[in-house]
């Protein structure tokens, strides 16, 4: 298997000088994809982004309950005694619901503020308390800003939502009313992605939405930012620790990946960043020293 993921490297790194050797073709692509997205009204209202971040989720969710199917899959389980159950349709309706609800809510009452969106376009949405579409751009960002506010982005979230996991486990009024919910399950799945308090929920997206602000992320960088950023979380939470997952193809052991988060959600006093190590490892080293 390291020969698929070397050769999975192989063509990223391809696409990489694929991406250098042709830029300005790419760059015209995606001109082009935004001026696309630009005339479509599912893109331009309010709601795209809780729609979109839905989407995702729906999809990306029922990968591992779809590989529970296949034997062939059982060897990648981290518990092998597990056998996982796809929720209902009924379930997933009254948990999207309730994700709509809170998110959609925050839309229809808050003004978007994007770069590149001209302050008196913005001042002129304040005068409304009910806001239906966004004001976006005129312009696409540079492939390289896409890239770079995207890696970055991702970097900052990692960052920040570490210290507020950290604080959520060493403080125990917030662990019971606001944390301990997602530690609440009888085996690893990738819906436990999603059980989460209100509070907390709140509390992720904001730390998301911050981690992109602070990068100054164009809109289309928070559009690819959403299923990167889903898969990611699910990875973490599937229950299977598969050869050629994302946390497999980042070299040099990166990134911590479905095993490493599943170790967190069995014992709870260690790994709490959701992507890399860096901050652990170093609290690790810390712990050592005093002992």
């Amino acid at each position: 298997m390291s020969a698929v993921i070397s050769w999975i490297r192989s063509v990223v790194l391809a696409a990489l000088f694929f991406t250098v050797w042709n830029y300005q073709t790419l760059q015209n692509g995606v001109d082009e994809l935004w001026a696309w997205l630009l005339q479509q009204r599912l893109f331009t209202t309010v709601y795209f982004e809780t729609w979109f971040t839905m989407w995702c989720y729906l999809w990306i969710l029922y990968i591992p309950f779809k590989m529970n199917k296949f034997r062939y899959f059982d060897k990648y389980k981290i518990d092998k005694t597990v056998t996982f159950k796809a929720p209902s349709d009924p379930e997933m309706v009254l948990e999207m619901a309730n994700y709509a609800a809170t998110f959609g809510i925050l839309d229809t009452f808050t003004v978007k503020k994007y770069v590149g969106v001209e302050p008196d376009v913005l001042v002129e949405k304040q005068k409304f308390w009910f806001q239906t579409t966004r004001a976006l751009p005129e312009y696409a960002p540079s492939v390289f800003q896409l890239v770079y506010q995207l890696i970055l982005s991702l970097i900052i979230y990692d960052a920040l939502f570490f210290l507020v996991h950290f604080s959520l486990h060493k403080n125990a009024w917030l662990y019971k009313h606001i944390h301990a919910e997602h530690h609440d399950h009888p085996c690893m799945h990738s819906r436990v992605t999603n059980q989460l308090t209100l509070s907390e929920r709140i509390i992720l997206v904001l730390v998301a939405n911050q981690s992109l602000k602070m990068v100054y992320a164009h809109p289309l960088t928070r559009t690819i930012f959403v299923p990167v950023f889903t898969a990611m979380l699910i990875e973490n939470h599937s229950g299977f620790d598969v050869p050629i997952s994302i946390s497999k193809i980042v070299p040099f052991g990166l990134l911590g990946g479905s095993r490493y988060h599943y170790a967190h959600h069995m014992q709870g006093s260690t790994n709490y960043q959701p992507f890399f190590k860096y901050f652990d490892i170093l609290l690790q080293r810390s712990r050592h020293k005093r002992q």
